[in-house]
């Protein structure tokens, strides 16, 4: 390579790494599909693709090790990389335990394994490619991935991991693998928090796949790269400025040298909600005469999946036993509500709070106050429609506190929580375009929901508002909204509105049924909400894949996929003369 300059060999360089890595991962998934079926051949398959990950991390370690000593490269942030030897380190043990133990190769550790060296490699070629980018700047750093493409990765990363564990014999109830395409739309819906389901969650998983799912909804619901921001934060590293950006960009926080500590409470305030509803739901299934073992399974599985507004049940009709049972209602409606309101609201409450006690002078957020009476009228509207237009059809032969629970549920179980305590397919139509509505608000922005968010559709509302008044500027609770604000919330608005019809009117050509039952299946699954009028079951194969795309974009946002796809362009100074257009 002498003969070839220093750019091209740093481009050759940087395409090994990777292709290595690619391949390394490749003999990994190879390793879980044949679960060692081949006898030797298989071992020794597997034994190579260990050398080839102990390869590419010994080889970026080195590399970085002497950047460092050197100190041309500082600061490198390559503690959150090398964290990872102690995961492959105890993947590998485990499979080894267990492989003494069973006197065989056991197909589940052998996932968890290839799992752990999966992540190994992910983060030895990410090392690489950044000694590689700080080498050659003007070269590698080009093909660095963007804040929302990291993001929108992550979740793709995750939802493989999901989908080959879930297609598992060990994950089914019966022994045998549900199928490829029915543990991705599982690991879908799992991660994407939606909780759409094609299969009879308590029926046909077992306890390993139940684990995975549940393990899949958290990761979901907090977000991928925020559970990455929190553990290193809590093995003392600095959150780097990448990191920050990313955090900016999910949670909308304003400061993003605040992010180590918005990652830390953002995930203590889940982890305290999802606690606290676990101890209720216990105690009220423990007073019901439910084994306790059992009781404190179907706590901790339904306390996370409320309050991550996924939406996955542990029993086949989801909540529909306890349409009027007040403290499971009460219950899960409060964790689906503050799981979909945000946690920096949550945050900007207390501190709000805090300074009022001290008798300091406080006041909350634009944004906080935006979602609280966004969140607040959207609750009513839905409560006063629902019971208007169910009241002599679905709520006809039930008693008043059994109405009350059910219209109150129904109001909020839309924005994008997925649990039902009646059976959709039995609401009226116009009822069910009224929940199409709620789900297209969806939740709050930073919160576990899906959704154009509460606060897009506040500022469009606003904007529109401005524009039939004649006015310039969009104004709200005395403050003045930015222009970029503005036209995100009109952007995300358009985008989001389009493609759900896109993906009724793909789902209209290929399934049948009644529109308004596709359009509610469509705009359940990008707003990853979860209810179902009885469609996703019988979907084929082409409306199956649609959907797991829906789920997908709708959980990364129609926003950040777009950022992530398309290249940043500089704008122009220029502008074309002006001339007007009929409209209207």
């Amino acid at each position: 390579m002498d003969h070839l300059s220093a750019r091209e060999q740093h481009q050759i360089r940087y395409g090994l790494v990777w292709l290595a890595g690619s391949f390394a991962l490749l003999l990994l998934i190879l390793q879980v599909t044949l679960r060692f079926e081949l006898g030797s051949s298989g071992m020794t398959l597997v034994r190579v693709g260990d050398l080839v990950v102990a390869y590419i991390f010994l080889t970026a370690a080195r590399r970085a090790r002497a950047a460092i000593a050197q100190r041309d490269l500082l600061p490198l942030p390559i503690s959150t990389d090398l964290w990872a030897v102690g995961v492959f380190a105890a993947v590998s043990a485990a499979e080894l335990v267990v492989t003494l133990v069973f006197k065989s190769q056991f197909p589940a550790a052998s996932a968890v394994s290839a799992l752990g060296k999966a992540l190994l490699v992910f983060f030895a070629v990410r090392l690489r490619s950044r000694v590689l980018a700080r080498e050659y700047s003007p070269t590698v750093r080009a093909v660095v991935l963007s804040p929302p493409a990291t993001v929108a990765m992550s979740f793709l990363l995750v939802i493989t991991a999901g989908w080959l564990l879930l297609s598992l014999p060990e994950a089914s109830a019966t022994g045998h693998s549900i199928g490829i395409l029915d543990s991705l739309f599982t690991a879908t819906s799992a991660t994407c928090v939606t909780g759409l389901i094609v299969k009879d969650t308590p029926q046909d998983f077992s306890g390993f796949g139940l684990f995975i799912i549940l393990l899949l909804i958290q990761l979901g619901g907090l977000g991928i790269m925020t559970l990455a921001g929190l553990f290193g934060v809590a093995m003392g590293q600095r959150v780097s400025m990448r990191q920050r950006m990313i955090v900016r960009d999910t949670l909308v926080a304003e400061d993003p040298h605040a992010a180590g500590r918005m990652l830390g409470l953002i995930a203590l305030y889940a982890f305290i909600m999802e606690a606290v509803g676990a101890t209720f739901l216990y105690l009220r299934w423990v007073i019901g005469g439910v084994a306790p073992l059992k009781a404190a399974w179907l706590a901790v599985f339904h306390s996370i999946s409320a309050f991550c507004n996924a939406g996955f049940s542990l029993f086949s009709n989801s909540l529909e036993d306890y349409s009027a049972d007040l403290s499971v209602n009460a219950i899960i409606a409060v964790l689906i509500v503050v799981g979909g309101i945000g946690a920096p609201v949550v945050l900007d409450i207390l501190h709000h709070l805090r300074l009022r006690i001290s008798g300091k002078r406080a006041r909350l957020s634009l944004h906080s106050k935006l979602v609280l009476w966004t969140t607040a009228v959207l609750l009513l509207l839905g409560y006063m429609g629902f019971w208007l237009l169910e009241w002599n059809n679905l709520l006809a032969q039930r008693s008043i506190l059994e109405g009350v629970c059910v219209t109150a549920f129904q109001s909020i179980t839309p924005r994008t929580a997925g649990f039902n305590t009646v059976p959709m397919a039995s609401l009226a139509e116009a009822t069910k375009f009224l929940i199409v509505l709620l789900m297209f608000i969806g939740a709050s922005p930073g919160s576990t929901g899906g959704g154009i968010k509460t606060a897009t559709a506040a500022v469009v509302a606003a904007v529109g508002r401005a524009m039939i008044m004649g006015e310039s500027k969009v104004h709200m609770f005395q403050r003045s909204l930015p222009e970029d604000v503005r036209h995100r919330a009109v952007g995300i608005v358009i985008v989001f509105g389009l493609s759900v019809l896109v993906w009724t009117f793909m789902l209209s050509i290929s399934e049948g049924g009644a529109f308004i039952d596709i359009l509610f299946e469509a705009m359940s699954a990008f707003g990853t909400v979860g209810l179902s009028t009885g469609v996703t079951s019988g979907l084929t194969p082409f409306g199956r894949l649609a959907i797991i795309v829906a789920m997908y974009m709708g959980r990364v946002g129609p926003l950040t996929l777009a950022l992530a796809i398309a290249q940043r362009r500089q704008g122009t100074d220029f502008t074309y003369p002006g001339e007007p257009v009929m409209v209207g």
